[in-house]
């Protein structure tokens, strides 16, 4: 048991670039905090003495896991809750974890089911507002201290018995291997040098848990993970998709993607960045010749995916110059984009965008190492063919191409997002970004696009990938701003010109419906007073032409511009033998 500690802890450390807060107080602020919660109260309601099942069985019910490692930071808790069963005379069966999680289902509204047979883990999902999931299991070896000796990090191998929560002035964690210390000091300790063994998805959840919670990896905690790379192969790879959700769905990524480079796990993962793995001069590939002096696609990628990070979150972030110095703050977007990605680093719709974008920026140039072609020498004087082979000596290199990167960059992130478990939905968009990303380049080399033009852009962008209606374009436009920032180290201010013009166009215009929106079929035919047939749809296509171009808003300016085009067509057709237009007959 721990020692009762009743000062605040002040918690410093870099991460994801958010404040950093005060740990609650052990004698007050964490449990009064618990206390509030929905779900332990419930929890408390079936450990009370009292309780049928604890009169019977001599149940202990445990809080273990993220929850009191957040509130130990000082972080929201979140709403995944892990439970450990103590007692029961039928607990190795899981008999007693079953009846558990039965009725605080029943008590939270929620549904169960069998999580994992082996351990006997069950599963409750609560739907609501916030979206809640408790995993029960029975406590492992000869008690809760044993148990919580067999956990992934020190943080995470704490535990409190529900009763103590509401019952006890003084209440006390379970703490066998220092994870308030290591909580205090924002350090991430593996509780044992056999937790990567066990379980090597820990390696991928050790650069996450650093990521979103500002987390210290210890020197010997990451040679560790090194050395053991080559095991993550042995995780399932729904498993490891989801640790890469996370990571995605929240600030950081560029760095996580870096750290996951240098230990060795990325290249492991994803075989197909064989291309970008470390080298003593930077990033490069010694297999085929990609050289950092000819192109550094791991470093652009990474630069691009930091630029992304900063749209997705909201952020305006400083523009890097070539040297990494700070050249002048990114200008705001279209306050519409809070709406449209996730801010708050949520896992709802927005979060599943965030995600796709970001997934988006880190493989939009995956591949030009297939499509690269060159001519002149390398630094070792060897001249530079297809793909980066060696294929003789000449003289200086005069450039580098790499035609068609763009369909092979959509094949080939099929392939790695297929084989990580993607959804078909993310799976698509995500292609379909990497195959058009060049498309508001070619949109910005336009004098003046017209309306139509731009929402050419967004129809032909939203056949290709997330959906009718133009979200894939939003995507986009941000690679494409994220992109240039990247490679410039400073703002492309014709593009972003554009981009801000399309923003604009999409929020105010295109987002809005359409012209059939404004005015239907019927409300035409009352308010020109025509009759049903061609001419209907002659008035609804120019109203379609004016509504992409951004001359029709709203019903008002629909009205005015139709009365004006029906008088142009009355005196053209004027003199015509048949004459489209006539008024209805009653």
């Amino acid at each position: 048991m721990m020692e009762e500690r009743k000062t605040r802890i002040s918690v410093r450390g870099k991460g994801n670039g958010r404040p950093q807060k005060s740990a609650f107080s052990f004698s007050g602020g964490l449990f009064k905090a618990l206390r509030k919660d929905p779900v332990i109260k419930e929890i408390y309601a079936l450990a009370v003495p009292t309780s049928r099942l604890r009169r019977s069985a001599g149940v202990k019910i445990y809080l273990v896991g993220g929850v009191l490692r957040n509130l130990l930071i000082g972080e929201a808790p979140g709403a995944d809750y892990d439970l450990c069963v103590e007692g029961g005379a039928d607990r190795l069966k899981g008999g007693t974890v079953r009846e558990v999680s039965r009725r605080l289902a029943e008590a939270l509204g929620g549904s169960f089911f069998l999580l994992d047979e082996e351990s006997s883990t069950w599963r409750i999902a609560v739907k609501g507002d916030i979206q809640r999931t408790v995993d029960i299991a029975p406590v492992r070896g000869s008690g809760i201290t044993a148990d919580l000796k067999e956990r992934d990090f020190t943080v995470n191998a704490t535990a409190l018995d529900i009763r103590d929560v509401f019952e006890n002035e003084r209440p006390s964690l379970v703490d066998p291997c220092e994870g308030i210390e290591d909580a205090k000091k924002r350090i991430l300790r593996p509780v044992s040098a056999m937790v990567f063994d066990e379980d090597p998805l820990r390696m991928l959840r050790a650069v996450r848990l650093s990521q979103q919670y500002a987390f210290k990896v210890e020197k010997s905690t990451r040679a560790w993970i090194k050395e053991k790379a080559r095991l993550i192969k042995k995780s399932a790879m729904e498993r490891i998709r989801d640790e890469m959700t996370l990571m995605f769905a929240h600030p950081g990524t560029a760095e996580s993607m870096k750290t996951l480079f240098t230990l060795g796990l990325l290249g492991t993962i994803i075989p197909e960045l064989k291309y970008w793995q470390s080298g003593e001069d930077g990033w490069q590939s010694g297999e085929a010749g990609w050289q950092a002096a000819s192109y550094d696609i791991a470093s652009h990628s990474l630069k691009t995916l930091k630029e992304a990070d900063y749209l997705a979150s909201g952020r305006q972030g400083r523009l890097a110059g070539r040297r990494g110095r700070s050249v002048g703050r990114a200008e705001k977007l279209n306050g519409g984009l809070k709406g449209f990605f996730d801010f708050e680093g949520g896992m709802g719709r927005q979060a599943e965008r965030t995600v796709t974008f970001k997934l988006a920026a880190f493989f939009h140039d995956i591949g030009k190492p297939l499509t690269m072609k060159a001519e002149g020498e390398d630094r070792q004087g060897r001249l530079v063919g297809r793909r980066g082979r060696s294929v003789g000596r000449q003289g200086r290199l005069s450039g580098l191409s790499f035609m068609g990167h763009d369909v092979e960059g959509e094949i080939l992130v099929k392939k790695i997002l297929r084989r990580l478990k993607f959804s078909r939905r993310v799976i698509r968009a995500v292609a379909a970004i990497v195959r058009n990303h060049h498309r508001i380049f070619t949109l910005a080399s336009l004098s003046e696009p017209s309306g139509r033009t731009r929402a050419h852009f967004f129809n032909a962008a939203g056949k290709a990938g997330w959906q009718a209606g133009g979200e894939t374009g939003l995507f986009l436009l941000m690679l494409g701003l994220a992109d240039a920032r990247a490679t410039r180290g400073s703002e492309d201010r014709r593009l972003l010109s554009v981009v801000k013009e399309m923003l604009e166009f999409y929020f105010n215009v295109y987002a809005r419906g359409g012209a059939e929106s404004i005015l239907g079929g019927g409300e035409i035919m009352d308010t020109f007073n025509v009759a049903e047939g061609p001419v209907v749809g002659r008035i609804m296509r120019e109203l379609c032409s004016a509504f992409e171009e951004g001359t029709v808003r709203g019903k008002k300016d629909a009205v005015r511009h139709i009365r004006k085009w029906l008088k142009v067509s009355e005196s053209e057709e004027r003199g015509k033998k048949t004459v489209d237009f006539c008024p209805r007959r009653y």
